[in-house]
């Protein structure tokens, strides 16, 4: 077992609560690097907490640079300023995102002892399938955000014994990349439209919430990413159809969703929950509304509850909503994460 896995291991017993500092050094270079000052200052802020507590409480040294000017060979950079990367922690555990959005490339750079639990067909996936789709969109800090939550679901596989395969995760597409990392090309803020397919007749809303959820499922499958579904409530569907919706999360969710246990299904009236035992504290619960033509995913109230901090735990950010009564037989902290039985 390795330091980093028994490091890990023990922090998985331990509820964290992360806080947004709003007081930290927007520009700490040990975790943000923004040369052309592509990011607000919530963003900065954002972002500069969100490394110190993957450092603290991961042990994983997290580094973003944005470049101002062009990389010549973004490869030959990406090595030179990861430098000593990682000496933070208790081993050589540093990650590094290099972005170049004048050469319109990005290097992710991995340290050695981080290489086991992110593979370079890894790591090409998560930046084709993850990051681009963001990056297109303009959406740098989101997407940094997002591109980081697969790592750290990585991190958790990685813990519980699951290697990474990637004739399961990638499907029939390879990934290569030098070593240590993998660099992959994006138009910065291209605005290159989503696929968002024409299944709107075949997912519609189900008869019970446990045959909606598995329709779901199938939407993941063969990620589909037309906002329009039946499956969705009305006020889903005009969330989803401004956000971006990736690859990389469908296939992470699916993940999530077939290694997990039956989850519990409460029903009051024209609202539903799927909840999942508490100690799976990276699975957060599904709300559903049942409408005249069946019941459908409620995403659009669940982005308004439900918040993941920076070990993918998930806690609400309110409990002003329609689908409480699901866990009135539970025990909440003061930040509203769940609190495991002892």
């Amino acid at each position: 077992m390795t330091g980093l896995t028994k490091t890990i291991r023990a922090m998985t017993f331990l509820l964290v609560v992360f806080y947004l500092n709003s007081c930290s050094d927007n520009n700490e270079p040990s975790f943000l690097d923004d040369r052309p000052t592509l990011l607000n200052e919530a963003q900065r802020t954002y972002l500069n907490d969100y490394n110190k507590a993957l450092l603290r409480d991961l042990d994983i040294h997290f580094k973003l640079i944005i470049l101002a000017d062009r990389a010549e060979d973004i490869d030959e950079l990406a090595a030179a300023v990861f430098g000593n990367l990682g000496q933070k922690t208790n081993g050589a555990r540093g990650l590094l995102f290099l972005v170049d959005p004048m050469g319109e490339q990005v290097r992710i750079e991995v340290g050695y002892d981080l290489e086991g639990v992110f593979p370079d067909g890894f790591v090409g996936y998560v930046e084709e399938k993850q990051m681009v789709p963001f990056f297109e969109a303009g959406q740098i800090s989101i997407g940094v955000a997002a591109t980081t939550e697969l790592f750290v679901s990585r991190v958790q596989h990685f813990i519980s014994g699951d290697q990474f395969d990637p004739s399961q995760e990638l499907g029939s597409q390879r990934y290569f990349s030098g070593g240590g990392g993998a660099r992959v090309h994006v138009e910065i803020g291209s605005e290159k439209q989503q696929k968002r397919g024409g299944a709107t007749g075949q997912f519609q809303a189900q008869a019970s919430p446990e045959e909606t959820l598995r329709q779901y499922m199938q939407v993941l499958r063969e990620h589909e990413k037309n906002p329009e579904l039946g499956l969705f409530t009305p006020e889903t569907r005009d969330f989803f159809s401004r956000w971006v919706v990736t690859d990389g999360q469908q296939d992470n969710e699916l993940s999530s969703l077939a290694r997990a246990v039956p989850g519990d299904v409460i029903v009051s009236g024209n609202y539903a929950v799927i909840r999942y035992p508490v100690a799976l504290r990276t699975r957060p619960p599904y709300f559903l509304r049942k409408g005249v033509e069946g019941w459908m995913l409620d995403f659009w109230t669940m982005s308004n509850v439900i918040q993941m901090n920076h070990k993918n735990y998930y806690h609400f950010k309110t409990f002003d909503h329609p689908y409480h009564f699901a866990f009135n037989d539970w025990r909440f902290d003061t930040n509203g994460f769940p609190i495991v039985p002892q």
